[in-house]
C-alpha cells in the first residue's frame, strides 16, 4: 500500500460528501417501454469519481482487502488504523460490483465521509511528523552555522544547559544571564519585519504571563556595528508576578543577521528579577547617567558585541 496521500484531493472529497447530495447517487431500476426493471446502480460523482481513480491509481487499495477484512469486521469504525481504512475503502467501492448501490447506501449513511476523513486525519499526522522532523532538521543547521561564530562568554559566567534547541549558549554569573538564540535562515530584507514579530511574540507570552507594562515593555536603543556585525539593540524591561510580588528583569537585546547563512540572531544580556519598587533602574527609560544597573549592563553589552565574530 502507498502512503502518503494528496491532502488536496482528500479535502476536496471530504467537502463534496459533506456538501453535495449528488455526490453519489442511484441509477437504474425503472422500467419503460424499451426496458424491462433494472437493478439500481450506484453513480460517483466527478470529485467522488477522482478521488476513486487517484485510490487505485496510486495503489492505496488493499488488494488482499477480502482477507484482510475479515480480521477487522468486528472492530468499530473509530479503532480502524490507516491500512484498516484501506481496507474497509477498498471493500466498499470493490464490492459495489457485485453489491450494486453500496457504495451509495455508505455514502447515504455517512460511513463513506466518515472514512475519508479519517484517511485525512492520518494525512495530516503524518504531515505534522514530517513538518517535526524538518524543524529538528533546521534546529540542527542552526547550531552547525553557529559554530563558525566565536561567541564570547563574560569573565565569571558559567555556561548552563537549556533544553531550547534554539538556544546556542546559555551562560550566568553575579545576578546576570546570557543568552544567544536563533530561529534560522531570512530572507533578504526581512531583517526588521523579523525582529517586529519576535517582538510581538514576546508580547505575547508577557500578556500570557500576566506581565504588566507589556505594550511599552520595549524601547529601540540604537544601532551599532562592531566591525564583522551590524547589530539593533533594543531594551526590554520585564515586570513579572512573583509570589504576590512585582519584581522586574531588565534585558539588552542585540538582533543581527550573520551574511554568510542568513540566519536570524539574537544576544540578549539580562539582570533581575529584581523587587519593586527599585532605585536599580527606573523602567522604561535609559539613563546612562544615574542608573548604575544599566550602566553596567551597556558595558558588558558592548563587550560580548566587541567580541563577537568569526573564528579564524
Amino acid at each position: 500500500m502507498n502512503n502518503k496521500f494528496n491532502l488536496q484531493i482528500l479535502n476536496e472529497t471530504i467537502e463534496d460528501l459533506k456538501n453535495n447530495p449528488n455526490a453519489c447517487i442511484l441509477v437504474g431500476g425503472q422500467p419503460s417501454q424499451d426496458a424491462p426493471l433494472t437493478t439500481q446502480q450506484s453513480r460517483p460523482g466527478e470529485q467522488l469519481k477522482k478521488f476513486i481513480q487517484y485510490f487505485f491509481e496510486n495503489e492505496f487499495a488493499d488488494m488482499q482487502y477480502a482477507e484482510n477484512y475479515e480480521k477487522i469486521k468486528y472492530k468499530s469504525l473509530d479503532e480502524y488504523t490507516y491500512e484498516e481504512t484501506l481496507t474497509i475503502l477498498t471493500k466498499i467501492i470493490g464490492d459495489d460490483r457485485f453489491v450494486p448501490g453500496q457504495l451509495y447506501s455508505y455514502f447515504k449513511d455517512g460511513t463513506l465521509l466518515k472514512l475519508v476523513e479519517k484517511l485525512g486525519n492520518f494525512a495530516i499526522s503524518d504531515n505534522q511528523q514530517i513538518k517535526a522532523s524538518m524543524d529538528m532538521a533546521k534546529m540542527m543547521n542552526y547550531r552547525m552555522h553557529a559554530e563558525q561564530l566565536f561567541i564570547p562568554i563574560l569573565n565569571g559566567f558559567q555556561v548552563e544547559n537549556d533544553n531550547n534547541p534554539q538556544t546556542i549558549l546559555l551562560a550566568a554569573g553575579y545576578g546576570f544571564i546570557e543568552q544567544l538564540t536563533s530561529d534560522g535562515y531570512i530572507e533578504d530584507g526581512q531583517f526588521e519585519n523579523r525582529i517586529d514579530l519576535v517582538i510581538k511574540n514576546t508580547k505575547e507570552f508577557m500578556k500570557n504571563s500576566n506581565c504588566e507594562n507589556v505594550d511599552n515593555s520595549f524601547i529601540f536603543y540604537k544601532d551599532y556595528n562592531n566591525g564583522v556585525f551590524d547589530f539593533k539593540l533594543y531594551i526590554q524591561d520585564m515586570i513579572i508576578p512573583v509570589q504576590n510580588e512585582k519584581k522586574v528583569i531588565r534585558n539588552f537585546i542585540a538582533y543581527f543577521v550573520e551574511p554568510k547563512m542568513h540566519d536570524f540572531y539574537q544576544l540578549s544580556l539580562g539582570a533581575g528579577p529584581l523587587t519593586m519598587p527599585t532605585e536599580q533602574l527606573k523602567i522604561g527609560i535609559i539613563d546612562l547617567q544615574n542608573d548604575q544597573l544599566t550602566i553596567s549592563l551597556d558595558n558588558l553589552m558592548k563587550t560580548l558585541l566587541d567580541n563577537l565574530k568569526y573564528k579564524n
